[in-house]
């Protein structure tokens, strides 16, 4: 008798239930990303519309929400059913990034502005690619984290698009000195009360990021702090190339 073939059986797709858990590089984290770029767009496209016609009253809007959904999340985390203190208090970059946003959109402030925009260009675009997020759309936590995002990402995209703000060296050394500062901050609060804001604490998230890449701490903090400047820088670089080539034709005449 000739033996049987061997069989092989294709193992079953992984399923996700979205509802209750959101997982990385899925259709659905590149579905949301997708949608929220879109959100981003259309408020840079709004307020620069007619020749910016229509400008104050959308960035009205936009600071409104900001401030609004800020506040629920802020008070949605501290309830005593929710409050955990190694996670509810707002002091992680995107909520302070957050509320740098209305401040800056609502002021003229050079410095709010250079920290808005290296903080969300440079730093919390990585949100979009790799979010540390394990709860899917039924949860507040998933909403809090994709809109908190996409304020502070389309904030700094309308400052630049629609406001016209242009980032030079200055405020690249402004944005990383305040960065310092925070992260020393935090640094002296995780070792206090045992907690990981600013993921410079001891801990690494359950969800595997870059930072599992990094050396132990303390010396991933060096690391994460090096990234950190040379992100930002990579935010300042086309500017950069922009102010050249437009000093070159004054430098000429």
């Amino acid at each position: 008798m000739t033996p049987a073939a061997p069989t092989t059986t294709t193992p079953p797709a992984q399923t996700y239930d979205w509802a209750t858990e959101f997982h990385a590089f899925t259709p659905f984290h590149w579905l949301t990303a997708g949608v929220l770029a879109a959100v981003m767009v259309g408020v840079c496209l709004a307020g620069a519309h007619k020749g910016r016609k229509y400008e104050p009253l959308v960035r009205f809007f936009w600071i409104a929400s900001i401030i609004v959904t800020q506040s629920i999340t802020t008070v949605w985390y501290c309830l005593p059913a929710n409050f955990e203190f190694g996670v509810s208090l707002p002091i992680h970059v995107c909520d302070l990034a957050a509320w740098t946003a209305a401040i800056a959109m609502l002021t003229e402030s050079r410095h709010w502005r250079a920290v808005l925009y290296f903080w969300g260009i440079g730093l919390s675009t990585q949100a979009f690619f790799t979010p540390v997020l394990t709860e899917g759309y039924a949860s507040p936590q998933y909403w809090f984290f994709w809109i908190g995002h996409t304020q502070i990402v389309g904030s700094a995209m309308y400052e630049v698009w629609v406001r016209r703000y242009r980032p030079g060296w200055k405020d690249y050394r402004f944005a990383v000195y305040v960065g310092v500062v925070y992260v020393l901050a935090m640094v002296g609060f995780n070792e206090i009360r045992d907690t990981n804001y600013g993921y410079v604490g001891r801990e690494l998230p359950e969800k595997r990021t870059i930072l599992h890449a990094l050396p132990p701490w303390p010396w991933r903090v060096l690391a994460l702090c090096g990234l950190a400047a040379l992100a930002q820088f990579l935010a300042l670089l086309p500017w950069l190339f922009v102010a050249r080539k437009h000093a070159e034709p004054d430098a000429a005449s």
